[in-house]
């Protein structure tokens, strides 16, 4: 109990740094000196304070509604939430309110997301989402899962290597007649990559045939074997959309912030965008058809957007270009 307190505080310490000074992202709009800013900054203080004692005891895969306005949409068939602590499993969404000193608002929902550990056991990153911000669970189609039949009619078995270069090690073999699925390419439409039972491999296109338009697959780097992430607990992988600040409180910005302490990497997936960190807290912000923004308040990480991985450390932010249907995808 007393480990769980001191992790909000250190969070809403967090929270506060970025209400108070810079924000860490150059072009994101929201935190800026303003006039009458006494009410914003005491309506922050407020909100903060409240959601650290109402969510102190929060334990794992649980979602604690810190401040109004939080709104926890739950998923159908769960029972309507009747309390500030709210099984995490029974939500499929969930949205906090811009600031608004008239009505005493600033929505501020603090939840802990369970990481599953090589070594057993799991930890928990703790997770504070605030102001005009939502999270909800990813509608994924098969629409926007877009595959290819890929056949080897060459006559013959072919390479499958673990990347797009005859350079890369061979990791198994494509047999003549065999039909795979192909879910992406490389930039130059020259190799295909093919889905396994257990992995992902590439082949050369000049040995095999397809169904469809190839490049309708999309572009991953040329070293990317990584299968698709699978979720092990509520809220693994997830979309986020932060909107515009209040006009009333331009300084009290929107955000979801992260933290994870250990040595072992948490894993979390938001809107196909993949972060990997240890002993971090990051600020993660997101616009549809916009950008999502990750910035390492402290500690590193790494990000992976569509097969492509870059590194960030401590005081450095990044942004991936959304866009999609619902403007919440990963295309750059």
């Amino acid at each position: 109990m007393q480990y769980l307190r001191s992790r909000f505080g250190v969070v809403i310490v967090m929270i506060l740094t970025v209400v108070a000074v810079n924000s860490p992202f150059q072009q994101a709009p929201g935190v800026q000196a303003q006039d009458g800013g006494d009410q914003c900054a005491e309506l922050a203080l407020q909100a903060l304070a409240e959601a650290g004692e109402t969510c102190a005891g929060l334990a794992d895969s649980m979602l604690c509604a810190g401040h109004a306005s939080v709104t926890a949409v739950m998923i159908e068939g769960a029972p309507a939430a009747d309390s500030a602590l709210i099984d995490l499993a029974a939500v499929d969404g969930i949205t906090t309110a811009a600031a608004n000193p008239a009505t005493g608002e600033w929505g501020v929902a603090m939840f802990t997301l369970p990481v599953t550990q090589p070594e057993g056991g799991s930890r928990a990153v703790t997770a504070v989402l605030y102001g005009n911000a939502q999270i909800m669970h990813p509608t994924e189609t098969a629409a926007e899962q877009v595959t290819l039949t890929i056949t080897n009619d060459s006559g013959g078995e072919v390479n499958l290597r673990n990347g797009a270069g005859v350079f890369y090690d061979t990791v198994g073999v494509f047999a003549a007649d065999q039909q795979l699925q192909g879910d992406g390419r490389n930039e130059q439409g020259d190799w295909v990559r093919v889905v396994l039972e257990e992995r992902r491999a590439w082949v050369f296109t000049r040995l095999v045939n397809w169904d469809g338009d190839l490049t309708a697959l999309p572009v991953l780097a040329p070293d990317d074997v990584t299968p698709p992430f699978e979720a092990s607990a509520p809220f693994q992988a997830f979309n986020l959309m932060t909107g515009a600040v209040s006009d009333m409180c331009p300084s009290t910005p929107s955000g979801l912030l992260l933290q994870f302490t250990g040595e072992t990497p948490a894993v979390l997936m938001i809107n196909d965008v993949r972060l990997v960190f240890a002993d971090a807290t990051l600020l993660v912000r997101a616009t549809p058809a916009g950008d999502l923004q990750v910035a390492a308040l402290s500690g590193s990480g790494t990000i992976t957007a569509r097969g492509f991985s870059q590194d960030i450390a401590n005081g450095e932010y990044l942004t991936v270009t959304l866009g999609g249907e619902d403007g919440l995808r990963a295309v750059d």
